[in-house]
């Protein structure tokens, strides 16, 4: 299977390597991301990603801590 990407075409082509020309086309909607709007998106996960990470420890190590042991 070969995947070609075109980011000028905005398209992706997929082929398979069986003899078969099969070919599927994939559209990518133009989407352009602002380096506002990339800013703000990474300053919130620098702030969340610590918070969620340490609450799954602590609800991790909570639970480690109620399993009885034989």
């Amino acid at each position: 299977m070969q995947v070609h990407i075109s980011p000028s075409m905005r398209s992706i082509t997929i082929s398979t390597s069986n003899g078969l020309l099969d070919f599927m086309k994939i559209k990518v909607a133009a989407r352009h991301i602002s380096s506002r709007t990339l800013f703000h998106t990474m300053l919130i996960l620098a702030f969340l990603l610590p918070f969620i990470f340490i609450l799954t420890a602590v609800v991790t190590l909570e639970g480690v801590n109620k399993c009885s042991s034989l």
